[in-house]
Order: C-alpha cells, then sequence, then structure tokens
C-alpha cells in the first residue's frame, strides 16, 4: 500500500512508530466477544447495521481484517499520533488533553486521510463497519451512544437515474 501522503504524520516528533499493542493480522475475537457477523462481511469482524450505508466491510473478499493491521494501530488508533494532529489543528487547546470524543472523531479522519487522501470538501467516504467498531473500543463515548454516518446531502436514486446530481 502507498503510504507517502503519510510522511509529515511518520515524522512527528516524539511519535514511535514501535509495535506495541500490534494484534496479528489473523487476528479473530473470540464467541464470546462477539456475535456472528453479517452475510455481507467478508472479514468476520463487521456489526449489523440498520442503515444500509454502514453496511461495509473493510474487505472485497475473504481475508485478514484492516482494523487488526499494524498500520491501523499505528496510524489510526495511536492516541500520541491522534493527540498531535489534535494540536496540530488547534495549537492552543487546553493542556490536559482531548477526551474520548475528540480522539475518536479524530481516529476517524485519520482512516479517512490514510485510505482516501483528502475527499472534496462535499463529500463524506464510509468507513468500515469493523474499522468503526474497533476505534469506538479503543475510544468509546461515554454514554454508549453514537451518532452514527450522517452523509452531508442524502441522494435518492431517482435523482441519480433522472441526472438531478
Amino acid at each position: 500500500e502507498d503510504t507517502r501522503h503519510l510522511g509529515a504524520c511518520l515524522l512527528l516528533p516524539g511519535v514511535s512508530m514501535d509495535q506495541d499493542h500490534q494484534p496479528p493480522l489473523d487476528h479473530k475475537p473470540g464467541p464470546a466477544q462477539k456475535s456472528s457477523p453479517p452475510a455481507w462481511c467478508k472479514c468476520a469482524r463487521c456489526t449489523p447495521s440498520s442503515l444500509p450505508q454502514e453496511e461495509l466491510c473493510c474487505r472485497r473478499s475473504e481475508g485478514a481484517c484492516i482494523a487488526s493491521s499494524p498500520l491501523f494501530q499505528q496510524l489510526v488508533l495511536r492516541r500520541s499520533l491522534l493527540e498531535a494532529v489534535l494540536l496540530y489543528r488547534d495549537p492552543l487547546s487546553a493542556p490536559a488533553g482531548p477526551g474520548h470524543t475528540a480522539l475518536r472523531h479524530c481516529a476517524y479522519s485519520q482512516y479517512i486521510s490514510w485510505r482516501f487522501g483528502v475527499p472534496p470538501s462535499n463529500s463524506h467516504p464510509a468507513i468500515p463497519s469493523c474499522c468503526i467498531g474497533r476505534i469506538r473500543g479503543e475510544y468509546p463515548s461515554q454514554d454508549g451512544k453514537y451518532s452514527g454516518f450522517r452523509p452531508t446531502r442524502m441522494v435518492s436514486m431517482q435523482a441519480c437515474a433522472n441526472g438531478e446530481l
């Protein structure tokens, strides 16, 4: 995978790229951790959703989940990197450190940057279910509630057919 666009993130001072907390690529949760994945899941780590736009797996065919890869840990979940990104975005933020909400939202942005680069301002790439679950597991909401994927503009199938895009 091409990670050249992430060079600036990888070279941040104080951000270690060591292999701590790295699950193996073939790591799968035990049966006590979650129920069987939905039929559309290919990595065995996705969770069901009532929203069709959230029914997305990281894989097109059977295989290891991207959320269990070392790069996912380093570029999306590593707290020190997320804190550095948040500090870069807002250098005058409180020194006490961000809460889980800010870290979780930053992790979502990191995933999008890693996988898609910088998307156009009028779009919002969908994040696979398994990746959302891994991010939420690392940086959970205090009340256990999440807003889910909300695109800024919903387009109907009829609008697409009529060429109204």
